[in-house]
């Protein structure tokens, strides 16, 4: 408890110090505002502008892993649909009615 009375005190002198400083360089406490307000304009916008760079940043990151994920779902998808058509093929190879069923719908599907 004494270290934080202690630290306070410090830091209270060291404002006071600061300030009086200050008040022996009017020069600088005499600064137009129109020298001023323009520096710290441009310091708002630049926080504006590293904050929507971030924001990018961060939408570029996430439409790059739903790019990631539609890829995937495209591949895995076709995969399947592949497997079905195996399948399918098989099943046709293997069953004589079902390949008379296929080339009949076959020749009705030309006409």
């Amino acid at each position: 408890m004494e270290q934080l009375k202690q630290e306070t005190r410090a830091l209270a002198q060291t404002n006071a110090k600061f300030r009086d400083f200050l008040q022996a360089q009017d020069h600088i406490l005499r600064i137009p505002s129109d020298i001023t307000n323009p520096l710290k304009r441009t310091t708002q916008e630049l926080t504006r502008l590293h904050a929507h760079a971030e924001q990018m940043d961060m939408m570029q990151g996430a439409l790059d892993e739903d790019a990631r994920a539609f890829k995937r779902a495209k591949a895995d998808t076709r995969a399947t649909f592949l497997n079905l058509r195996k399948r399918f093929a098989m099943k046709m190879k293997a069953s004589p009615a079902l390949s008379e069923f296929a080339t009949a719908l076959g020749a009705n599907g030309s006409r």
